[in-house]
């Protein structure tokens, strides 16, 4: 994700595992190099990584 000067470098389930070259980069310099997401306490569990995909309807009167 890179929005300005800012740059989002994740896994494809948004967390940021350290060790890595990932992280959140303003600049040159790294914000965040670790970044791990629980619900209710229990690790997260990606349910789908793919691409989201937009789909546009063309309505034609008859």
């Amino acid at each position: 994700m890179h929005h300005g000067q800012t740059v989002l470098v994740a896994e494809p389930d948004g967390q940021i595992h350290w060790p890595s070259e990932k992280g959140h980069y303003f600049f040159d310099t790294r914000v965040i190099s670790s970044w791990t997401i629980y619900a209710n306490g229990e690790s997260w569990e990606l349910l789908n990584g793919g691409r989201s995909l937009l789909v546009l309807a063309k309505a034609s009167a008859c």
